[in-house]
């Protein structure tokens, strides 16, 4: 029994991308031209692990991640993270919050972090929460994105202990600036977590 053809709207059997049927939700073209998957470095040094080019099919990605149409996306990512992560352990892995719009629906990253975490024999943890509402990211200039995640994070009272000297792997949906990611592993790594992150595309700047 084919779950991808008894549920077409939850899981659609053509491509978000290119339109093209019978290959699933991505086909295998436009899978390889969007995971490119790479490597690099956060603000703070960290190793950053990246699926796609934000500029390349990335935004689009993001945007239907966003708007909910995930369900069909997430066994492509969990599967590219996996590549992508190959040989590497953590004890945690959690995600950057966001404000719920609905409380009892969860978040893409919230999803995300808890499939790729039973896939990894990780524990996924609901490790941060958003202490103020901050502005969309991409609305503001390269100066005003590092001012406006500063502040807007906490790590909850239950998790302080738990961290110490454990590798944690933090997920978010876009790297630009990497002012959010930075916020965030500063609080990891004040309670004495070792951070990896890892997001689904990064944007290049010029």
């Amino acid at each position: 029994m084919n779950l991808f053809n008894l549920l077409p709207f939850i899981f659609p059997n053509e491509c978000l991308f290119c339109g093209k049927e019978n290959e699933g939700s991505i086909c295998k073209k436009c899978k390889s031209e969007i995971f490119v998957r790479g490597e690099s470095k956060t603000q703070l040094n960290n190793k950053l692990f990246y699926l796609s080019i934000y500029k390349n099919n990335g935004e689009k990605l993001i945007e239907f991640l966003k708007n909910r149409k995930y369900f069909s996306l997430i066994p492509y990512l969990i599967e590219e993270s996996l590549f992508l992560l190959n040989g590497e352990e953590f004890d945690f892995i959690t995600s950057v919050p966001s404000l719920k719009f609905l409380s009892y629906i969860p978040e893409h990253l919230e999803v995300l972090s808890e499939e790729l975490s039973k896939k990894k024999n990780s524990k996924f943890l609901e490790l941060l929460t958003k202490t103020k509402k901050i502005k969309s990211q991409v609305t503001l200039s390269i100066q005003e994105r590092h001012i406006n995640p500063v502040g807007a994070f906490s790590i909850r009272r239950d998790y302080k202990d738990l961290i110490y000297g454990k590798r944690v792997l933090l997920i978010d949906d876009v790297y630009t600036t990497g002012s959010t990611l930075k916020e965030c592993e500063k609080l990891i790594e004040n309670y004495g977590g070792k951070v990896t992150s890892l997001v689904y595309s990064k944007a290049i700047l010029y």
